[in-house]
């Protein structure tokens, strides 16, 4: 009898959150899921994760639509070709994707593999980070977009000072020297095999999808590849990067965004139709990839964009960025 009466009490037991279930998601409009993302708690920029159960990729519709209209507005009204966006709230990993299978440059996005490939390798060999390189030659012959106090040939900066420089001011010298230094890429492409990735050594028009490139930031933020030490030493240095006009234009100034940006100009070759003279039309791909700090929900933002105008390509960035985040923070 008494066994009966357990089986009963289970049963009712069972039923009962059933219907409390079905009844929180359909009172309070959220959406129910089957995947989670068990974590150990916050710890500066990262939060490692202990569990995930990705048994299905859950989109979250309404919001997805509202920014798919703001893409299709903006490509309507100004220089732009193609948007590609990609958005995770981080501890909940709900997740949705526009225009994911577009192939991007990303020119100065590689420099957190190679940011990251050093941090892993001072994990079994601190001292790596202490040695000096000396800067024979200007490597990099081309104007950056932005310009930076440069370094000077001839004088010896630590492998931590030129990555703090390649990715807070993305210097391309700092960058040059640290991958002259990574004999044959050996440091660099571990990450990309470890991850996954095709690397980019053997192809000069490398391109790669934007889920891709996210996972870069994701692994951070998860301190599941590199140490919750250098994860977080790794973010906020990107939290420091210099680039104020995509990404961090669109949420609040007290906002922490840890991101990248890459800028990658092409020359298009045309004929005027008069003469044999060539003209040349500069088209540029603009992207921002980051993580986005918002107090409650932390999530993870890329946007990749190609057009002929670098400042519609980056107010389109704002736009996006200032639209998720205000949906994030209110949802």
């Amino acid at each position: 009898m008494n066994k009966r009466r357990h089986i009963i009490l289970i049963i009712f037991v069972a039923i009962f959150f059933f219907v409390l279930g079905w009844f929180v998601n359909n009172k309070t409009g959220r959406i129910s899921v089957s995947n989670f993302e068990n974590r150990l708690g916050a710890d500066q920029f990262i939060n490692p994760i202990l569990e995930c159960d990705n048994t299905e990729s859950v989109e979250l519709k309404s919001f997805e639509k509202d920014v798919n209209l703001l893409v299709d507005n903006i490509k309507k009204n100004q220089n732009i070709d193609d948007v590609s966006i990609y958005f995770r709230e981080l501890n909940l990993g709900y997740w949705f994707g526009i225009n994911m299978n577009i192939k991007f440059a990303p020119a100065s996005l590689l420099k957190v593999p190679i940011m990251i490939a050093y941090y892993k390798e001072a994990e079994k060999n601190p001292d790596i980070l202490k040695k000096e390189l000396i800067l024979d030659s200007l490597y990099e012959k081309q104007d950056q977009f932005f310009k930076t106090k440069e370094l000077e040939i001839g004088k010896k900066y630590t492998i931590d000072y030129l990555i703090e420089k390649m990715i807070v001011d993305s210097d391309n010298n700092a960058k040059d020297l640290l991958t002259k230094n990574d004999k044959n890429h050996i440091l660099t492409k571990k990450v990309y095999d470890d991850l996954g990735l095709e690397n980019p050594f053997a192809d000069s028009d490398y391109v790669l999808p934007i889920k891709e490139y996210s996972r870069l930031f994701r692994i951070l933020y998860n301190a599941s590849y590199i140490n919750k030490e250098m994860s977080n030493k790794a973010l906020k240095l990107l939290s420091r990067v210099k680039f104020k006009d995509g990404l961090i234009a669109g949420v609040p100034k007290d906002i922490v965004v840890s991101h990248k940006y890459g800028i990658r100009e092409i020359e298009t070759n045309t004929n005027n139709g008069v003469s044999e003279v060539n003209i040349f039309n500069a088209y540029f791909q603009l992207h921002d990839c980051g993580i986005v700090y918002e107090p409650s929900r932390p999530y993870l933002l890329c946007i990749m964009t190609k057009g002929n105008n670098i400042n519609d390509l980056s107010n389109t960035i704002k736009k996006i960025a200032d639209l998720i985040y205000n949906k994030v923070k209110n949802q």
